[in-house]
């Protein structure tokens, strides 16, 4: 795999923090437990950038039942 394949397949912690909404502690502890997916080569974790689309649906469907959820408390 060249690097600028790896580059375009997979993002640095800090890269991914800038595309979801969650701070570095809770990011270390998603990626401990397996929640967020990725590879360590040496002392460098990586991330597939499939992570941050499959980020985007688990938060949007999680949000998206809290919202029924509140209109149907309300009447809405």
């Amino acid at each position: 795999m060249s690097t600028n394949n790896a580059r375009a397949r997979y993002l640095s912690v800090t890269e991914y923090l800038q595309l979801v909404p969650i701070g570095r502690a809770t990011a270390y502890r998603y990626l401990k437990s397996g929640k967020i997916p990725s590879i360590k080569i040496g002392e460098r974790i990586l991330i597939p950038r499939a992570a941050v689309t499959a980020f985007d649906e688990k938060v949007g469907l999680y949000l998206d039942e809290k919202m029924k959820d509140f209109a149907d408390e309300r009447k809405i």
